[in-house]
């Protein structure tokens, strides 16, 4: 099977324009192989490299003023502070694992590479792992770019010290080149390093030449791993025209162009959502319970060790500490069941203590506890929730994968006295419990292979050894040749799982899948091991995030499917904690409120503008007085949206924005995202509604299907173009100030004495023009003559001499919001014989008990009046209307529509809220459909909800409209 990509995405086009609008005033032909000569980067000795290699590059003319204009601008569109000054030409994108970020930086350089010329291209990568992903999604996405341009787009290659041949190519070609290379294949001594060595194929020189000359454009995947000194200093090597970095968790924030966090990727459901189920021993050990978790010996020899402490009230559990040579350990824990275990000694190798008479405990082992129980409990529940769900989604298309991290490679395999791998303890339970499991109902006998088997398969890291192969505890990230043989085995065959003709369901690995490897199917992962690490718990998660696929390649966004269920040795409570920990060391806020935080929401009266980060920080500033949120932005009791009467009572005209700010504190909570298993309530179908004749009356009017054409008058255009480009503000010349100031030498220092005079001088005809008709047909897609129509319409092409880059872009950003408007107000929708969504499977599919989680469930008062006795809803809005329609006694029904009735626009699809019928006089029926806003939205959900006017038009139902809580129009 392929996966389809959606190459409309806005949240990816977002971050894609981020970074070329970076480059906007790059004038056209810069990449021709003469220019890249006198461009800046090219200094001595590389114009001799340059007759040599015949190399052609990156050349840009863009000055640093005006990339920093460029820089502060998208900053502050996408609700980042902006810069003073550049940090050097680095510029990051953040996004969380799972939204699409090598998608994002491939197609980013395609479209540099369109706009600007830009064809050089080396993603540096941290590790062997990221590597085989990366080559992966170039071969994976070729196709779909191939299509999306119109060509084929461009030519990759990896780079190694085994074939440094490969940059004379890549330096000489004229195509779009991407290098893929580890930063292990360039860091490190420059007189082993193959790269710096000169090459009698590469006609005496060095590849690192060869790569420097043609000033690349580097993309670092996951910077935060390659910030040394060293790292630092064999990049700079590379000779790059600037850097573009990509994390989900940067260290350094050089530049930051664009953020997609966590929380901004679980509100925008963009990835699915985190569930923890924990498997953990209740009530007390009644014997000595230790278990050895570290050995260290800075700042001294010290043991790591889990035991039963009891607290001062005198309740016992579970702590880790750390005990010292000598230590009693009945002290240490106020535990008397430890009375004569006392540290005899620590060893760092092999790592182990001496405990009394007791013995030797090694790493990782355990005396007294009841490991073994809960492991196997574990593994129970992740069988049982995989077979569920296998079960509910297998006619959806969506194969299910279930990935196990166990303590050990031993736990899984074994070998016997003769050396031949047998099944460890681990397999052995699968076995067991998979057959147990699959035996609870014939539904799921008819589903699942009968062999166990046959269903799971192990990934770990080889070692050769004597002619034999055997299996060791990986270290992800070391990137040597026992890594890139494990990795061969799992990055080549990764879409292959997603066949559900392929029987294996169930994935064992050690550390071999970590950074670097996903897979968009794994709905459940089962944590058998210690979370060491202090981004254990968030590199885990981060192989299941994705959202998933069905067997036609096509992306599922349904949130009741997308959800990834964690079984974790760990209460639902410390997983969250631990988790919100590990994404602070990485300097990303969960559960915490940002400044910028309410930068993006649209203006009511404005919905192409945003209020910005000046506008976020004046709210976040009245919620911190009001002590809702406290230094850090952590939300305090304070913030009770839910009592009566509660305002945030926001300065000024910012008040309107209230009902967009509660939404954005509560999906803040850290609970939003991660979420406890156990905390799932029954959602029950009232059938005698479900089935009613006045369901089905609504549903007949409300589901036509209809298919759409977009109409529109060229002249229309040229004339809302030439309005809009009038509309816009006086351009300023661009023009150099000089200013004289009077300066005095004092025995203090030097100092300002006043400006004594000033001047400027208009830089119109000093600079190359851009080729104006060209640059915009790209962009808008409209012909030359209606271009040239727009222009001298407009009356304003004398701006274009005196400052042509900032008129290209003004004319640009008025037609493109004509283009938008007269889509919409040209669209004309056609009925079907058809319905978008069957009343059937609407039945069938709300006819069974579903579980949701609390946390946005309205409970019906009136049950008569809807299909189920709670409501999955998605914000504070949403609840106030349901609560509004269930108490007006007119209202005889009322839907949350599901998320599969869409109708389709020419923006994309579109999911209404509401369908509601109405009793007027007691007798009429009025049918209607609605849509909560909170008054601020998008101009593409803004244009989204015209289409939809137009469609229920179509099909006879008129009574469509915005219902927002300053008036629901009901």
């Amino acid at each position: 099977m392929k996966i389809k990509y959606d190459s409309s995405q806005p949240f990816q086009l977002q971050a894609i324009s981020a970074i070329t609008g970076v480059f906007e005033g790059q004038p056209d032909g810069a990449d021709a192989f003469d220019a890249v000569l006198q461009s800046r980067s090219v200094r001595g000795s590389q114009v001799r490299l340059f007759d040599e290699i015949g190399a052609i590059g990156n050349n840009l003319l863009l000055d640093d003023d005006a990339i920093l204009e460029n820089v502060r601008s998208i900053q502050n569109d996408n609700g980042i502070a902006p810069v003073k000054e550049l940090d050097g030409m680095n510029f990051s994108v953040e996004m969380e694992t799972g939204t699409g970020k090598t998608y994002v930086y491939l197609r980013t350089a395609l479209e540099m590479a369109k706009l600007y010329g830009f064809s050089k291209f080396i993603i540096i990568v941290p590790s062997i792992a990221i590597k085989e992903g990366v080559k992966s999604s170039l071969d994976g996405m070729r196709e779909h770019f191939t299509r999306e341009m119109g060509y084929s787009p461009y030519e990759a290659s990896v780079y190694d010290g085994k074939n440094p041949e490969v940059v004379q190519s890549y330096a000489t070609s004229t195509m779009t080149q991407f290098m893929v290379m580890t930063i292990d294949a360039i860091r490190g001594n420059k007189n082993t390093r193959v790269i710096h060595q000169e090459r009698d194929k590469l006609n005496g020189i060095a590849p690192i030449e060869y790569l420097a000359a043609v000033n690349p454009i580097v993309i670092m995947d996951e910077p935060q791993n390659m910030e040394s000194e060293l790292s630092t200093s064999a990049i700079k090597d590379l000779n790059p025209m600037c850097t573009l970095r990509y994390s989900a968790t940067h260290t350094n924030e050089y530049n930051m162009m664009y953020r997609l966090d966590p929380v901004d990727a679980h509100r925008e459901k963009l990835v699915k959502s985190i569930v923890v189920a924990n498997a953990q021993q209740e009530g007390s050990d009644a014997k000595p319970y230790i278990k050895l978790i570290d050995v260290r010996n800075t700042p001294k020899l010290q043991a790591y060790v889990e035991v039963l402490v009891r607290d001062k009230n005198g309740n016992v559990g579970r702590k880790s500490l750390w005990v010292n040579h000598h230590d009693k350990l009945d002290i240490r824990t106020g535990n008397s069941i430890y009375e004569g275990y006392t540290i005899n000694e620590i060893s760092t190798v092999p790592a182990s203590v001496e405990v009394g008479s007791q013995g030797v405990l090694m790493l990782g082992e355990n005396w007294g506890g009841n490991e073994d129980q809960v492991m196997r409990e574990m593994i129970r529940v992740t069988i049982a929730e995989h077979i569920k769900r296998e079960y509910l989604l297998r006619d959806q298309g969506i194969k299910v994968l279930s990935l196990f991290f166990v303590d050990k490679v031993a736990s899984y395999l074994e070998y016997d006295d003769d050396g031949n791998m047998v099944d460890g303890k681990f397999a052995r339970w699968f076995d067991e419990l998979y057959q147990e499991e699959r035996k609870k109902s014939r539904f799921y006998e008819d589903i699942m292979p009968e062999d166990p088997s046959e269903v799971r398969k192990a990934y770990f890291a080889e070692m050769r050894k004597g002619g034999k192969t055997s299996f060791v505890d990986s270290k992800e990230g070391k990137g040597n040749a026992q890594d890139e043989s494990a990795y061969d085995l799992i990055m080549k065959g990764k879409e292959k799982l997603l066949d559900q003709a392929n029987p294996v369901r169930f994935i064992f690995s050690h550390s071999a899948l970590k950074e670097g490897w996903d897979n968009p199917n794994v709905f459940q992962i089962c944590m058998m091991r210690e979370s060491g690490s202090e981004n254990d718990r968030r590199q885990t998660i981060g192989r299941g995030l994705r959202l998933p696929v069905r067997q036609d390649g096509t992306r599922v966004f349904d949130e009741q499917i997308n959800q990834l269920m964690v079984v974790a040795n760990e209460s639902y409570r410390d997983f969250a904690n631990n988790l919100q920990k590990e994404y602070k060391k990485a300097g990303v806020k969960i559960g915490f409120v940002r400044r910028s935080e309410f930068a993006r929401i649209p203006l009511h009266d404005d919905p192409n503008s945003t209020l910005g980060h000046q506008k976020s920080n004046e709210i976040w500033e009245c919620l911190r007085r009001r002590s809702m949120i406290d230094d850090e932005g952590r939300v305090l009791a304070n913030f009770a949206p839910n009592n009566i009467g509660f305002t945030l009572d926001l300065p000024g005209d910012l008040q309107k924005y209230h009902a967009e700010v509660v939404d954005i504190i509560e999906g803040c909570k850290i609970d939003k995202f991660v979420k406890d298993a156990r905390k799932k309530e029954k959602i029950r179908p009232n059938k005698e509604v479900l089935y009613s004749p006045l369901l089905e009356e609504l549903w007949k009017r409300i589901s036509h299907k209809t298919t759409y054409r977009v109409v529109f008058d060229n002249g229309q255009i040229i004339m809302a173009a030439i309005n809009a480009i009038k509309a816009k503000p006086e351009l300023k010349p661009l023009r150099i100030e000089v200013q004289r100031h009077r300066v005095l030498l004092k025995r203090g220092g030097v100092h300002n004495d006043g400006m004594v005079g000033e001047a400027t001088h208009d830089l119109a005809g000093t600079f190359e023009l851009p080729n104006i008709i060209s640059e915009l047909q790209d962009s808008t897609g409209l012909t030359r003559r209606t271009i040239v129509d727009i222009l001298i319409g407009s009356g304003r092409l004398h701006e274009f001499l005196k400052n042509p880059y900032d008129y290209v872009q003004m004319v640009k950003s008025a037609i493109k919001s004509v283009l938008a408007q007269v889509v919409v107000d040209g669209v004309e929708y056609e009925k079907m014989g058809e319905r978008s969504y069957e009343l059937r499977n609407f039945q069938k599919d709300s006819d069974e008990e579903a579980e949701r989680f609390i946390d946005r469930l309205y409970q019906v008062k009136n049950q008569q009046k809807t299909v189920t006795d709670r409501l999955a809803l998605d914000s504070a809005t949403e609840q106030k209307f349901a609560e509004y329609l269930d108490s007006r006694e007119d209202v005889k029904l009322f839907l949350k529509l599901p998320s599969k009735f869409t109708i389709p626009t020419p923006v994309g699809d579109y999911n209404p809220d509401w369908a509601i019928v109405k009793e007027v006089n007691g007798v009429e029926k009025v049918y209607m459909v609605r849509e909560t806003k909170n008054g601020g939205e998008r101009e593409d959900e803004l244009h989204k909800i015209a289409c939809a006017k137009k469609h229920f038009e179509t099909i006879g139902m008129r009574d469509y409209a915005k219902s927002t809580p300053d008036d629901w129009r009901v």
